[in-house]
């Protein structure tokens, strides 16, 4: 990923999707970019599947103390009970990623050039909203530490991860898991054979729920989420090209830009600055939605 990018004079502006369009056609990009980051995202699969969909900077109201029912007599007064509300708002965020290639590259009808550009910013957008989403279900929660190595140990572990957020048996369900944790998943064994034989080190199902794997959680972590109870929204997802500017090409560019700062022009280098940005939000409105399991070594030597 690329990052500070400065137009120009006369070279427009980034902020505008249609800019540098006669470089290239590239609204196939963007439609094949929008499908494809919803079969990558896991907060783009929670939301299509069973999230409660807010407009973001909206306020979402949570029941933290319920009103209380009576049994009363005939003749007699009925108790009066109140309703205790809170209401987090549905923060906008934004995740962006930018990528610096050849023209030639960009301007390529074949496949390959065509799939190496979607990859990397689908996994970059992808990553950037999961690592932010995943980190406000984690707020305020203390995880849990693995009872072991074993497959005994890891059933345990699920059980009461489960207990923990299926607590009425009517949630939308999902294992969220490190690269690591999926692998040992995939060929943790027990005394019958594979205990989640479902599993692969790319997703699958663990005890017969769907789960999926992510490089936006730290190394020996497992989370189970109940997509209804949290609330979002995926509003925006914009894709924009630039050859007229000058970026910095680093990794940890100059915050705020400097004068110090070597910027490099697209223009005189004959590249292409794609910028992918997404606008999203997301909140926990629910108590209990999020368990998170860590330091898991499942198959290591006891």
């Amino acid at each position: 990923m690329k990052a500070v990018l400065k137009a120009a004079v006369g070279a427009g502006s980034l902020s505008d999707p249609a800019f540098a369009g006669a470089l290239d056609d590239h609204a196939e990009i963007v439609g094949a970019f929008v499908e494809a980051l919803r079969s990558r995202s896991i907060f783009a699969r929670l939301l299509d599947d069973g999230m409660i969909r807010l407009p973001l900077r909206t306020r979402a109201s949570i029941i933290v103390a319920n009103a209380t029912g009576y049994a009363v007599g005939e003749g007699l007064p009925v108790p009066i009970s109140a309703m205790s509300l809170a209401g987090p708002q549905l923060e906008e965020r934004r995740a962006a990623a930018m990528v610096v290639l050849t023209s030639e590259l960009l301007r390529s009808t074949s496949s390959a050039g065509r799939a190496l550009l979607d990859a990397s910013l689908k996994g970059a957008v992808a990553d950037a909203i999961d690592a932010a989403f995943l980190g406000i279900l984690a707020d305020d929660i203390t995880p849990a530490t693995a009872s072991g190595p074993t497959a005994a140990d890891a059933l345990v572990d699920l059980k009461t991860m489960l207990d923990g957020v299926n607590s009425t048996g009517s949630g939308i369900l999902l294992w969220a898991m490190s690269t690591d944790v999926a692998n040992a998943a995939s060929v943790l064994s027990g005394p019958g054979g594979l205990v989640f034989p479902a599993m692969s080190g790319t997703g699958g199902e663990l005890v017969n729920l769907p789960a999926a794997v992510t490089n936006a959680l730290p190394a020996g972590t497992l989370m189970l989420i109940d997509a209804s109870g949290i609330a979002g929204e995926l509003e925006t997802i914009t894709i924009a090209m630039a050859d007229q500017a000058s970026v910095q090409m680093s990794t940890t560019p100059d915050a705020p830009p400097n004068a110090a700062g070597v910027l490099t022009s697209l223009w005189q280098s004959n590249l292409v600055a794609l910028l992918a940005r997404a606008f999203f939000g997301a909140e926990v409105i629910r108590t209990g939605s999020v368990a998170i399991l860590g330091e898991i070594d499942w198959g290591a030597t006891p």
